[in-house]
């Protein structure tokens, strides 16, 4: 099983990726940190260092537009068991208190985004965890458990290319198959994982291509959908 030192080391080589796929510029960022600096920073790891809220992991970079994306790994969770249900939790940190600090501190401003990163992760399931929940609903926020970014899935064989279509694209598809609703495509969910690597929102339609046999490629479009209430 990987230490957090690896999962941290790895993580952050798939995270540069994905911003790079989601095209941001990633050439500053140093993605090649030697082991023996690694570990000299994995040791002055903290939430907050100095007062501050930048730590020795975490990078930002910016899109063609000028937008900026900024990555903020959290450590060191308290895990308070609940005799009854036995479950744990997260419970020393005060996600609203940090953020704000991080957008006061980063200068996050409208159109930028900020990704967690939260490690220490083997007993808590942050999908369930209603702090996470809460600081997931914010603006231009996503948030990662560690161990759902050890892989790039898209490099995987099974997992065939996602793209995004543009406006322009989206009006001449809909005037090929005829539809006036975008919601009349099949869907793609926001929580699938290409989605979330992606960062695919709310109405976005995306062109899949698959290899085939027969034609050698095979392209579909799917519509991004948050719940199936809008079908």
């Amino acid at each position: 099983m990987n230490t957090l030192e690896d999962q941290i080391k790895i993580s952050r080589k798939v995270i540069i990726e994905m911003l790079t796929d989601r095209g941001y510029n990633t050439t500053n960022i140093d993605n090649h940190i030697p082991d023996m600096i690694f570990t000299t920073l994995f040791a002055q790891f903290e939430n907050e260092p100095f007062g501050h809220a930048m730590g020795v992991f975490d990078f930002n970079c910016e899109n063609f537009t000028g937008d900026k994306i900024y990555v903020k790994y959290i450590h060191k969770h308290i895990k308070k068991k609940i005799k009854k249900t036995n479950k744990t939790f997260i419970t020393d940190i005060n996600f609203e208190k940090l953020h704000k600090k991080v957008k006061d501190i980063r200068d996050i401003l409208f159109n930028d985004q900020v990704i967690y990163v939260i490690c220490d992760t083997n007993d808590v399931n942050i999908e369930e965890n209603e702090k996470i929940i809460n600081l997931r609903k914010k603006k231009n926020v996503e948030v990662f458990d560690i161990k759902r970014v050890m892989i790039n899935i898209t490099k995987h064989f099974i997992v065939p290319k996602h793209e995004k279509v543009s406006i322009e694209e989206v009006n001449k598809l809909k005037k090929i198959l005829r539809i006036k609703d975008i919601y009349k495509l099949p869907t793609l969910m926001i929580y699938d994982p290409v989605s979330r690597y992606f960062n695919f929102k709310q109405g976005d339609v995306i062109k899949i291509t698959r290899n085939s046999k027969s034609t050698g490629t095979h392209i579909s479009y799917r519509v991004c959908i948050e719940n199936e209430d809008l079908l």
